[in-house]
């Protein structure tokens, strides 16, 4: 097999997969200055009906007041391994993790930011009263549940920068690369036709051997 074509497909395939994360980092970060309306999400349960609403931006970090509506939040549970929150607004993404702890567990509160990238680690308690639609029935005394949040937020021009280099260094070296390749080969640099019976001058387009 030839080394040389085997790097050369390699190095296609990145540039196809960078390129389409750019595509996909750039318009996710396009989409986060997108304005949306938050709606509740309306459930029965017991004959009694409540609602759901997304929770709006925290303070980490804190978005512009006219970005509350923005963004994208996306959020799944690994069972007992916590909740993972995917969430984007006005050009940042965020990345957190929620996890139980013991009421007894001491967690340091971290609140860290450096050049668009920020940190934050914290732990709140929450006191969950059980209702029951009887009204005669005893009241249970409501159960504490501890937890750590976790996160990490940064601009979404970043990965897209990143991704973006080689695409770019790819394009950008295309002419030079093909140059090469042809002169190592023997062909004219300008059209690649063959120049091994040529003495001065391509027959083909009239460009001078190199």
């Amino acid at each position: 097999m030839n080394a040389g074509g085997s790097i050369g497909k390699v190095r296609l395939a990145m540039v196809f997969v960078l390129t389409l994360l750019t595509l996909a980092s750039g318009a996710l970060w396009a989409d986060s200055y997108r304005q949306r309306v938050n709606k509740g999400v309306v459930f029965s349960c017991g004959g009694g009906c409540s609602s759901i609403y997304a929770a709006p931006p925290r303070k980490f970090p804190a978005p512009p007041s006219s970005c509350r509506d923005v963004g994208l939040d996306a959020s799944w549970s690994l069972g007992d391994g916590g909740d993972f929150l995917v969430r984007t607004w006005a050009g940042r993404i965020m990345l957190h993790h929620k996890e139980k702890i013991d009421l007894d567990v001491t967690v340091r509160e971290r609140d860290l930011s450096i050049a668009g990238v920020a940190y934050e680690q914290r732990a709140d308690s929450w006191n969950i009263y059980p209702f029951d639609l009887n009204a005669a029935a005893p009241q249970r005394p409501p159960v504490e549940i501890r937890h750590r949040y976790r996160g990490i937020a940064f601009p979404l021009w970043a990965p897209t920068a990143v991704f973006a280099i080689y695409p770019l260094f790819f394009i950008l070296s295309a002419p030079i690369l093909r140059r090469r390749h042809r002169r190592k080969r023997g062909l004219c640099v300008e059209c690649g036709y063959d120049l091994s019976h040529s003495t001065d001058r391509c027959p083909e387009c009239g460009a001078r051997k190199i």
